[in-house]
């Protein structure tokens, strides 16, 4: 770890982890390692696929926004009258925002969001509560096959999720669904050491601007939320919290 600057302050825990992985002279001296492109590797090969279409059709543009209008339109919506959503929506949104676009016959892929190093360490899981066509669980979204496999949980509810909130109970209860994003650090931090945790968060963001504007497209409302109880949604969708935690929770509705 590097030594910290001197700072008559006492440090606290944001300014310590952001001195000690400052970029410095010393760096440049560093032999560059190279490391392929991270394919979404994440799979449940024992559980169901549910595939999904891509809708990738951009000839007709009659039915969607501009790219500026959707910027401006965007906001966050905190209230929902538990009108469902179709899965087709659901697809497009998750298509759009995080999908595969495109691989290489060489394995490289291509995904609409910026990753640092291409390392796409985040996973996606969506928490289904009103989905048309989607029974209410936990689903695993599967980028490279664009496909949901719904994890065994037999203790799901919607009752239960909103107790996972802090202080938003009501948005977690009347949403349609939850898109929760944790991270595998590894991906990052093997090539980029602790300031790979810098660049995991800036994913995260990258893809919830996506979110947000391809929800503002498909007329969905959603809203970004950091009060949630990351240990306990980690149980829920049985991850370790240390090589893959939780970072970041958005949720969808009507």
């Amino acid at each position: 770890m590097k030594k910290t600057r001197d700072l008559k302050e006492e440090f606290s825990l944001h300014q310590f982890y952001h001195q000690n992985t400052i970029l410095t002279y010393a760096e440049r001296y560093k032999k560059p390692v190279s490391f392929p492109v991270c394919p979404p590797k994440k799979m449940y090969p024992k559980l169901n696929k549910i595939y999904l279409s891509t809708n990738d059709n951009d000839t007709n543009n009659g039915n969607h926004i501009t790219l500026r209008k959707a910027i401006k339109n965007r906001k966050s919506t905190r209230v929902y009258n538990k009108n469902n959503i179709t899965l087709e929506q659901l697809s497009t949104l998750l298509y759009y925002s995080y999908g595969v676009i495109h691989m290489d016959s060489d394995g490289i892929i291509r995904r609409p969001p910026a990753s640092a190093g291409a390392r796409y360490p985040i996973e996606l899981y969506i928490v289904v509560n009103n989905v048309k066509d989607l029974r209410k669980g936990i689903y695993h979204y599967n980028a490279e096959e664009h496909a949901l496999c719904e994890l065994p949980n037999k203790q799901y509810s919607v009752s239960d999720w909103a107790l996972l909130s802090s202080g938003n109970e009501e948005i977690f209860e009347k949403s349609s669904f939850l898109i929760v994003m944790t991270s595998i650090f590894e991906k990052s931090i093997q090539k980029y050491g602790e300031r790979g945790y810098r660049y995991i968060l800036l994913d995260a963001g990258h893809i919830g601007q996506n979110l947000y504007l391809m929800s503002t497209d498909l007329e969905i409302g959603c809203v970004e939320t950091g009060g949630y109880y990351e240990q306990e949604i980690e149980r829920s969708i049985e991850i370790d919290g240390v090589r893959e935690g939780v970072i970041h929770l958005v949720a969808f509705g009507n």
